[in-house]
């Protein structure tokens, strides 16, 4: 779906969903990274991480090491 924003962020920022909350399974941040460099248009230093929702409905411990993942992946990600 981000291909309908391409061409068009200029330079403001765009949020990624790249962590999904409905798997409980916590994603590493290399995962998390991948996904968002599967859309080669985005430049890491506009890209915001986040999640596909919120995590009110997953265990806390889960929740922390999507929260993790996501912060990995701006780590790795740059910008």
């Amino acid at each position: 779906m981000t291909h309908h924003y391409r061409g068009l962020v200029g330079d403001k920022q765009i949020g990624v969903g790249a962590v999904d909350v409905q798997d409980p399974k916590i994603e590493s941040g290399e995962t998390v990274a991948a996904r968002i460099r599967a859309h080669g248009w985005l430049a890491p230093e506009q890209t915001i991480v986040t999640s596909s929702c919120g995590f009110n409905h997953l265990p806390r411990k889960v929740a922390f090491g999507k929260l993790m993942a996501m912060a990995e992946a701006k780590r790795l990600l740059g910008g």
